[in-house]
């Protein structure tokens, strides 16, 4: 799926732009899950893509929506994956489970608000 996987070159200037030292993604997913499976290469193939990636961090839950950490509760996780983007540690934003348009279309709206 990474390699299949060819970003929006224009959206990717828009998330170089816009992501700051101040901005965060936070990701949830589960390896047993089908979107994640789907949506995780294409995130990483988008990261990959910047000149400057975002800082990530990733937490894997299982089938019950926990991850052994309970970070799961603090956003209340219901579904995976779910893209959650802070800025100054405040969520601004989230993709849950599919994508409107993109990933890095997704993304990039989230900034622009």
């Amino acid at each position: 799926a990474y390699e299949k996987y060819t970003p929006n070159a224009e959206i990717i200037a828009q998330l170089d732009e816009n992501f700051t030292p101040n901005h965060e993604i936070l990701l949830f997913g589960g390896t047993w899950c089908e979107d994640t499976q789907r949506l995780l290469p294409q995130f990483y193939k988008v990261v990959d893509a910047m000149v400057t990636p975002p800082k990530t961090k990733m937490v894997f839950v299982n089938l019950n929506k926990e991850s052994g950490e309970g970070i799961e509760k603090n956003y209340s996780i219901e579904l995976v994956p779910t893209f959650i983007v802070l800025k100054d540690g405040k969520e601004i934003g989230r993709v849950i489970e599919t994508v409107k348009e993109s990933i890095e279309a997704d993304l990039a709206a989230i900034l622009m608000r």
